[in-house]
């Protein structure tokens, strides 16, 4: 279905990106590579509010093992730029004491906030974090955190849809809009 009324954000419009056939294909093959990789193990994937949600529960639905969710939300962007500080809106309740953990975020832009949550996770007897985004700017991290898994690269473009937003709107859409 398209679309009828024209995206922008602050007056600039926004074009599709990457389109939801691309998104599928590359999720649904992570999804192979992390079941490879964990092993027969069953992992608790911690999914990043609010804007992994969509991407947590496409990655679930195409992991072929078992595995548990949990959720945590965190902050750190104002308006389209990272402010660098971290807050925790909703913190983790799960023992995660010996289990594998798999942390899903949508973005990580500077690094700053995955480096915190890893290390978070860690401190909490994990036996060992992995990391899974849907997309890196590589251009822009600030700190040395180690991505497990990655969906796509991208320049330093602000993006909405499949679950990312601007000020809460555009979660909703199938594909991802830059500027």
């Amino acid at each position: 279905m398209k679309r009828e009324k024209a995206i922008s954000i602050q007056g600039d419009p926004l074009s599709i990106f990457i389109n939801k056939e691309e998104i599928a294909l590359r999720v649904e093959t992570l999804a192979q590579q992390i079941y490879r990789d964990m092993e027969g193990e069953t992992p608790l994937f911690i999914c990043v509010l609010k804007g992994a949600y969509v991407f947590a529960a496409d990655l679930l639905r195409a992991y072929p093992g078992d595995g548990e969710i949990a959720f945590i939300r965190l902050s750190s962007y104002e308006g389209t730029q990272s402010s660098g500080a971290i807050k925790t809106a909703m913190g983790l309740t799960d023992d995660i004491k010996g289990r594998q953990v798999v942390v899903v975020e949508d973005i990580i832009d500077t690094g700053l906030t995955m480096q915190h949550l890893v290390a978070d996770l860690s401190s909490k007897g994990a036996a060992r974090v992995r990391v899974v985004a849907l997309f890196v700017k590589p251009s822009n991290l600030k700190c040395d955190v180690k991505i497990d898994y990655h969906c796509f690269e991208i320049p330093n473009k602000f993006i909405v849809g499949y679950g990312l937003d601007f000020d809460g709107l555009y979660r909703n859409l199938p594909d991802i809009w830059a500027k």
